[in-house]
């Protein structure tokens, strides 16, 4: 299954839309739903909701069916069921969950469109992925701007757009001074183009307010080894050992550490 922690390293987020909180909202469609199947339906959103908030997506992907089969045009239905199956890592269902909730109202499923792109993302296909960011972006009403734009300037860094990608984490930073991974991705477009010193700064500023982000340590630490200082790249390699002892950033410090050793 995939996981969300992948995901957090490059401060990309799976949204549910407001009505997700609120409850099936959607545009009206035809054929009309009866208000007794809605509301049949509605139940067993709630508790596919309530299961993927509780990790037991198996049983949640159930509940969805169950209520996309009663009410088949509820855009918020199809986009739950696209978040279970990108989890599930079912990518080609997630994809066609998303883009049957866009095509039932295509007006306001901004989210959707972020979480499409997402999957976009996910998958390497960059292009796609910053041609969903920059639909749901179009919004005046999303409120979800800050992860979008940072998720469209991690598409953009991928494919080594990099003036791009810089100006989209500095986009995101100026909308949250706290939203630390764009401050580790900021930095990572200044280590891909060589500016090793501007990505200190960065990276050092968030460690002060977040200092134990493994992929901060990591990256302040590889910083610290392009310069040629190998003792302050030893303790944030071994902070991320600390940190992360049995996953993939700890076991790319170990690798850092065992170089420098």
């Amino acid at each position: 299954m995939a996981s969300l922690r992948a995901f957090g390293v490059w401060g990309l987020w799976i949204v549910f839309g407001a009505a997700f909180l609120a409850g099936c909202g959607g545009a009206e469609k035809k054929p009309e739903v009866s208000p007794k199947d809605k509301e049949q339906a509605q139940g067993h959103f709630e508790m596919g909701v309530a299961l993927i908030n509780g990790g037991r997506g198996e049983e949640a992907l159930g509940e969805l069916e169950e209520a996309v089969e009663i009410n088949p045009y509820d855009p918020e239905i199809h986009n739950a069921m696209g978040l279970v199956y990108f989890h599930k890592e079912r990518f080609a269902k997630a994809e066609e969950a998303y883009k049957k909730a866009i095509e039932l109202d295509p007006e306001n499923t901004a989210d959707t469109m972020h979480n499409l792109g997402t999957l976009y993302l996910y998958l390497g296909r960059y292009d796609e992925a910053i041609n969903q960011f920059q639909n749901a972006l179009a919004d005046d009403t999303y409120r979800n701007r800050a992860n979008t734009i940072n998720a469209l300037g991690w598409a953009y860094y991928k494919k080594q757009s990099y003036v791009e990608a810089e100006q989209a984490f500095k986009d995101v930073i100026d909308r949250d001074a706290r939203y630390y991974i764009a401050y580790d991705n900021l930095a990572k477009v200044y280590i891909a183009t060589n500016r090793i010193d501007d990505a200190i700064t960065q990276l050092e500023f968030v460690l002060r307010f977040a200092p134990e982000y493994p992929e901060a340590n990591l990256d302040l630490g590889i910083c610290y080894l392009k310069k040629g200082e190998k003792d302050r790249a030893r303790e944030h390699f071994l902070k991320v050992v600390q940190i992360d002892p049995l996953g993939k950033l700890g076991s790319q410090a170990q690798d850092y550490l065992n170089l420098i050793e």
